[in-house]
């Protein structure tokens, strides 16, 4: 541990940020978050606001209840939209709809369908922004909301963590970091280290980075490979969300962005918080 430590400390300010073009247009954040729910919607008294996500439930129809106003957001170059949500026990509701609102109260609604959404698991959806409706401003998106998309027929149990607007169709990660093994999408020292360990795998004195899926259980699923020589070339049943190029080898650069997403910080105080974000080079962005 006080090597890992070590080597924490002489990279912990080298993270290289990504670049991404996107724009994270809802955390739903417990403070934070940019929409509400819609007064006089079915969602009043029934969505129930977690730290990073909303739970719509009770008795919520398959209206668009959450929304914001009164924005500016300029989407010129997005070219796709990411939805990390999930549906709940009793959903009903066929559609999931996100409907944007230019400054010339011209509107452009999206729909993808629930079915696509684990029960119970936090799944990501990403579909096409366009075509755009005649007219429609990407450059002065002023609000939107979603929901349902109806006037309220069915019930409608869904739980929505993530909205992001993306130029590219990138990877987009279904579920928290591998390395974050208590998934609470916060990097801990305990999880960061263990993850400098897998960088730190060797076969006798080369350091190869070499890992693979455990057979036993471990706290991420995954084992050093210590029988692996450099350059060795592997495919993986399933990949660490750190290996951005699935080569079975967590190598210096993978290791420094784990560094980064461990490094965020509110204020002065670390806090470690990342989020799911399509776009980046391992489908997470550091933040809330």
């Amino acid at each position: 541990m006080v090597r890992f430590r070590a080597f924490f400390l002489c990279f912990s300010c080298c993270a290289v940020l990504a670049s991404a073009q996107s724009i994270n247009v809802e955390n739903f954040n417990n403070p934070g978050a940019t929409g509400a729910v819609i007064l006089g919607s079915s969602w009043v008294n029934n969505v129930t606001r977690g730290p990073d996500a909303i739970t719509v439930a009770g008795t919520a129809l398959d209206v668009n209840g959450w929304g914001a106003s009164g924005q500016s957001l300029n989407a010129t170059g997005m070219a796709f939209v990411t939805i990390f949500a999930q549906q709940d026990v009793g959903n009903v509701a066929p559609s999931l709809v996100l409907q944007f609102e230019d400054a010339q109260l011209r509107t452009h609604t999206l729909s993808v369908s629930t079915a696509l959404f684990a029960l119970g698991t936090l799944t990501a959806v990403q579909m096409p922004l366009g075509p755009l409706p005649a007219g429609f401003n990407l450059a002065q998106i002023t609000g939107w909301t979603i929901g349902g998309g109806t006037n309220g027929i069915v019930a409608f149990r869904m739980t929505l963590d993530h909205l992001t607007l993306s130029a590219t169709a990138a990877p987009v990660a279904r579920s928290p970091h591998s390395a974050d093994t208590n998934r609470d999408f916060r990097m801990s020292i305990a999880e960061l280290s263990r993850l400098i360990q897998l960088y730190a795998t060797r076969q006798d004195t080369t350091r190869t980075g070499a890992y693979a899926v455990a057979t036993t259980a471990t706290e991420d699923g995954f084992t050093q490979d210590l029988a692996r020589a450099a350059g060795a070339v592997v495919t993986l049943a399933r990949y660490h969300s750190s290996d951005t190029n699935n080569d079975g080898i967590i190598s210096l650069v993978e290791l420094t962005r784990g560094i980064e997403l461990y490094n965020y910080r509110v204020g002065t105080e670390r806090t470690g918080q990342y989020h799911i974000q399509a776009d980046t080079e391992d489908g997470f962005a550091p933040g809330p």
